[in-house]
This record gives structure tokens, C-alpha cells and sequence, in this order.
């Protein structure tokens, strides 16, 4: 597992991505570029951090909200 501090951190690297280069929240740009994101931020902890009885599930250290709300379409940061 990550810490709740790393995870903010990482999500906070995103919001701040998102304000410098302007993108809009709400927008279809903004999701695809958020879901980006957070797929390149789990893969990292995927191969950091794998599974030890079996590499190929997802790792205990990728935050369960975050892939939950890539599953449902939702903003990973409001979860709306």
C-alpha cells in the first residue's frame, strides 16, 4: 500500500499538471488526459510495488478509488 500522504501527493501532482496546462474539469479533454495520467501512476506502482503471490494481479499498492472511478467514468480527485 501507498500512504494516504503518497496518493494526495500523486493527486495533487495531477491537479497541478492540469491547472498549468489548462485543462478545463468537466471536459472530455480533461478526462483523457486524467485517465492518462493515473494509468501511467499505476502502472509505475504496479511494477514497483507488485503482487508477491502473483505479479500479474493488480498490486495492493494502486489505491482502489482510482481505478474504480476510471471503471465508472468518474473524476478520480471528486469521484463525481
Amino acid at each position: 500500500m501507498i500512504t494516504e500522504k503518497q496518493k494526495t501527493a500523486i493527486e495533487n501532482a495531477w491537479i497541478e499538471r492540469a491547472r498549468i496546462r489548462g485543462y478545463k474539469p468537466g471536459t472530455k479533454q480533461y478526462a483523457r488526459l486524467q485517465t492518462e495520467f493515473f494509468i501511467g501512476a499505476m502502472q509505475t506502482l504496479q511494477a514497483l510495488r507488485p503482487d508477491k503471490e502473483n505479479p500479474t494481479r493488480l498490486s495492493a499498492a494502486v489505491p482502489p478509488s482510482w481505478y474504480m472511478c476510471l471503471m465508472t467514468d468518474r473524476d478520480i480527485i471528486t469521484g463525481k
